[in-house]
């Protein structure tokens, strides 16, 4: 055996940032974010873990963060800061069938970079679709 193995990567969970959409969570507090086949799991240092089927996932949209205060909040944000922050929008729909979204946004460059791959490789349009 070489002195680098082929050995399959662990998946590590992308520490982000829970801005909001999650109950009892304050804004800014940090979690981790996994994303398997049949869920979306967001877990806190605590132990709380909140789990939401892919199902029931409608769409992610990524925006930095002027794009965002001015598309989600109203707000015109021109100052420009030296770290880029990223911001990840979760909408689905709950148990009680209606349209939520949880807001999760990350400064450092793995995590921004995941954020563009969950927005251009999940949830791409499948089969026949009827307008």
């Amino acid at each position: 055996m070489g002195l680098f193995g082929t050995r399959k990567k662990e998946n590590k969970p992308y520490r982000v940032m829970h801005y909001e959409g999650i109950p009892n969570v304050t804004a800014n507090y940090p979690c981790f974010l996994e994303i398997g086949e049949e869920n979306l799991i967001i877990s806190f240092n605590t132990g709380a873990r909140v789990s939401l089927s892919t199902d029931r996932i409608v769409s992610f949209d990524v925006l930095g963060e002027n794009e965002y205060f001015a598309k989600y909040k109203g707000a015109n944000m021109t100052q420009k800061k030296k770290i880029p922050v990223s911001y990840l929008v979760i909408n689905y729909i709950s148990k009680e069938n209606e349209s939520k979204q949880i807001v999760l946004w990350a400064a450092n460059h793995r995590e921004i970079m995941f954020f563009n791959d969950i927005k251009f490789n999940y949830l791409k349009p499948q089969g026949n679709i009827e307008l």
